[in-house]
């Protein structure tokens, strides 16, 4: 949900003039501070990426200038990030900084794919049905997680190779028509749907209606914008000329 409203001050940093600028550029460091507060590296992968695409819309400079800061930024986030979960005295060597990245939860949730992997290679065209990896997460492999933790494993295990590509091509196609229409609020919404696409991959965001309501509904309604009939320049039939 931080994703969100730190997408929309993004847009209108780029793409905003006079006081929605302002108020977007005063909001920015308390967005991030959010999305930093919730230790979550996904979510900071992402805010780096929307960073480096938002800033290109500004011009090649821009963006050079904030893969630079992002290099930065990781150089001091990364072991505070990692202070918060060892020891400060045992991160003495940059295998150690390596290994204690990664929690005891990515054993199971590399599980919990390798589960899902199996159940839709079991069952390709179909899958194993709606919900189905609540119940048999146990017998592929995962006996913890009831969830595989990466939606787009959970459309194949459970509904089946097409319907696990038709919701990753709904998803680059909206992506897409966003990115292509050159305004503020279709560029927030692409940031946001970004932001959902890319956590998808490693956490269960259909679970929760508060996540999906306010992404899905901020993506549609600036996707109708960008392609409503009325923002299309009007051509005139030939009877009219």
């Amino acid at each position: 949900m931080s994703l969100l409203p730190l997408a929309v001050a993004g847009a209108y940093l780029v793409h905003g003039i006079g006081r929605s600028r302002i108020v977007a550029a005063l909001s920015m460091p308390a967005l991030v501070g959010v999305v930093v507060m919730t230790l979550s590296r996904s979510a900071l992968a992402v805010v780096a990426l929307g960073a480096f695409l938002f800033a290109g819309r500004a011009g090649r400079r821009v963006a050079i200038t904030t893969l630079v800061l992002g290099i930065l930024g990781a150089l001091v986030l990364i072991p505070l990030y990692l202070d918060t979960r060892v020891e400060p005295t045992r991160l003495t060597s940059l295998e150690v900084l390596f290994a204690e990245f990664f929690t005891l939860g990515d054993a199971h949730r590399a599980a919990a794919w390798q589960a899902a992997l199996k159940m839709g290679l079991d069952s390709p065209l179909i899958g194993q049905g709606f919900r189905s990896f609540m119940v048999l997460h146990a017998a592929y492999g995962e006996p913890l997680l009831q969830a595989p933790h990466d939606e787009w494993l959970r459309l194949f295990a459970e509904e089946g190779i097409v319907v696990a590509a038709a919701g990753i091509g709904f998803a680059l196609a909206a992506l897409t028509c966003l990115w292509r229409d050159r305004t503020a609020v279709s560029l927030g919404a692409f940031g946001a749907l970004l932001g959902w696409a890319f956590m998808a991959t490693f956490n269960n965001p259909l679970n929760y209606a508060q996540v999906n309501i306010p992404i899905f509904l901020v993506a549609g309604t600036a996707i109708g914008l960008a392609i409503a009939p009325s923002r299309r320049p009007q051509v005139p039939s030939s009877s009219e000329v």
